[in-house]
């Protein structure tokens, strides 16, 4: 069992940091010898990296930074979330926060149906029933924890799951793999310098980890007096996830109603396209479901990186207006490093805001096409002309519907074995679609036939 670690001194009293190290535990005792009670003069930043986890890594960790192991313990559950409170119960959102990212795994044809247990790394995280190969809905999970000490000194600790996962039970296991697409929807190009031909890794096929530290040689971070400030790069690369993903689904969407509007126009019998529109209302109904859970992730994440409390830039600047500034060296610092954290942070509330607001528009697309295609199965059920072969009787409505009513008049619903019609007036109910357009032709003939079945009854029993 092993661990990847990297830590990152933006400021401190360790210049002469060996290039090498026997394990992670010698790497994390020798940065971590500062003292924490606030007798130490310098200011110490760092931010160390972690992919997966090990014992003795997390028994130093929690020992040294006062890290409770809760915070280990619910990097590996799905669902687990934790709220750090202080003496007087108020939160602390510096502290900590986990967020999921999304990975495009899928299981491999090689592995039977089955219950298995999903394993990151060194540790368990969920169950799965698996039924076919393909797809499988598991993200990963970016655990970040702050502590903060004396004369503004910080550590952000930042717990990534590696990108290799397993599906396994008591005898074996199987590896799941990451899924490769024939195309970009989202092409990410980095421009460094003068090097505009630079190749990268696109999102869904990054190692976060790597990512991250590669990230942090090449460019010193942003940082104020709040650890969460450590957090920025690996914040991008959640972004960055999540923005490949929600670009992808959209294409694909806009590909399903377009397919959906081709056949339309190709089968010019609405019975003939009544036969895949229960298929393709419960595909919808699939996709509704992933992108209303995708929105609510976006929203969760967004609130624990404060995104929902950025002032404008315009307020930032107004902070220089404070007549203590020139007195005050170290005050003018932390107002410098607050503006720039503002504006980059109006920044990113943008780039999630998009996220967010194509989601909501998914979201209603995905309704008004699972309504339409409601509709076209009512149409294709009354053009079958089914009912009366069935003995089946049609059910219509008062004369006095609105106009959204008489639109779903169309619709038959099969009673078996009820004679509703001949205790209504389908001549009302004739005349009411004819007014207002809502009509299709086979359902008016249906109507027509039943309406002279009563009046035949009718003049029946005058007669006797």
């Amino acid at each position: 069992m092993n661990c990847k670690v990297q830590v990152f001194e933006l400021e401190g009293d360790h210049t002469q940091a060996p290039r090498q190290f026997d394990d992670a535990m010698a790497m994390l005792r020798f940065w971590e010898n500062t003292p924490k009670d606030g007798s130490e003069s310098r200011t110490n930043r760092r931010i160390i990296l972690l992919e997966d986890m090990v014992s003795r890594v997390n028994e130093i960790l929690g020992v040294s930074l006062g890290i409770p192991p809760h915070f280990f313990l619910a990097h590996c559950d799905n669902f687990t979330d934790l709220r750090i409170i202080d003496d007087t119960f108020a939160a602390q959102n510096s502290s900590y926060w986990k967020v999921p990212f999304p990975i495009a795994r899928f299981v491999p044809q090689t592995v039977p149906p089955g219950p298995y247990t999903a394993e990151v790394g060194n540790f368990s995280r969920d169950h799965f029933d698996i039924q076919p190969p393909g797809p499988i809905n598991f993200n990963g999970y970016v655990s970040y924890w702050g502590r903060s000490y004396g004369l503004d000194s910080w550590t952000a600790v930042m717990l990534i799951d590696p990108p290799q996962a397993w599906l396994r039970q008591p005898n074996v296991s199987y590896e799941l793999q990451i899924r490769f697409y024939p195309r970009d929807i989202l092409h990410e190009v980095m421009i460094s310098g003068n090097d505009v031909n630079r190749r990268i890794i696109q999102p869904c096929h990054r190692n976060m980890f790597e990512a991250a530290v590669q990230a942090h040689r090449q460019h010193p971070i942003l940082h104020t007096q709040d650890p969460f400030t450590g957090s920025m790069y690996v914040r991008n690369l959640i972004r960055s996830a999540w923005e490949d993903k929600i670009m992808r689904e959209a294409t694909s969407f806009a590909d399903v109603l377009g397919e959906d509007r081709d056949k339309y126009r190709v089968h010019q019998a609405v019975a003939d396209t009544g036969k895949t529109a229960g298929t393709a209302y419960f595909d919808l109904m699939v996709k509704r479901q992933s992108i209303q859970q995708a929105k609510e992730r976006i929203l969760s994440i967004m609130w624990k990186f404060r995104l929902y409390d950025v002032d404008d830039t315009s307020k930032a600047n107004d902070l220089f207006t404070t007549p203590e500034q020139a007195k005050n060296t170290r005050l003018q610092r932390y107002l410098e490093e607050d503006r720039q954290r503002q504006v980059y942070l109006s920044e990113e509330k943008r780039a999630w805001k998009m996220l967010f607001e194509t989601q909501c528009s998914l979201e209603s697309k995905a309704a008004e096409h699972m309504e339409m295609w409601s509709q076209r199965a009512a149409r294709s059920a009354t053009a079958n002309g089914c009912g009366e072969s069935n003995g089946t009787n049609i059910r219509p409505i008062d004369e006095d519907c609105d106009n959204h009513r008489a639109m779903h008049l169309c619709r038959i619903h099969f009673l078996h074995g009820r004679k509703v019609c001949s205790r209504r007036r389908p001549l009302l109910h004739l005349l009411g679609c004819l007014r207002t357009g809502h009509y299709h032709p086979a359902c008016l003939g249906i109507v027509w036939r039943q309406h002279t079945k009563v009046l035949g009854k009718a003049q029946a029993n005058m007669e006797f």
